[in-house]
């Protein structure tokens, strides 16, 4: 039998309310979104910046949240990834997607403008890009 890895409530309830504080900021058309969490602390698993955005769904890795902590630290990733969906990066009939370093920077620079909106502090933020 493998090992699990989990977050605690706590650092699960964080996640969920950063979440949705950003998700409040997006119009309409981006509400459904899901947001799921990933046990990547395995040796075999793989994840880029602790996230992912597929269609319609941000995944979390285990490892990225077991290491960053801080509300601001997650709403990097988070804003991040929700910038992948509202620039149009991810597409609905290719799960295998690769980003330009462009798209890349894109959404770092809206993860950036997403978490001051929400009050997310910028220095703490740039820490965790």
């Amino acid at each position: 039998m493998s090992k699990r890895f989990s977050c605690n409530k706590k650092q699960t309830k964080l996640i969920y309310t950063v979440f949705k504080k950003l998700l409040k900021l997006l119009p309409e058309a981006y509400k459904n979104i899901q947001l799921g969490l990933v046990f990547t602390e395995s040796k075999n698993y793989k994840s880029y910046q602790g996230g992912y955005a597929v269609s319609g769904v941000i995944n979390i890795g285990t490892e990225f949240v077991n290491t960053y902590k801080t509300s601001h630290a997650i709403a990097a990733i988070l804003g991040h990834e929700l910038g992948h969906h509202v620039l149009g990066h991810i597409s609905l009939e290719d799960e295998n997607q690769t980003m330009t370093p462009g798209q890349e920077q894109d959404c770092d620079h809206f993860g950036l403008m997403i978490c001051e909106l929400a009050g997310f502090d910028r220095g703490q933020y740039l820490e965790h890009v």
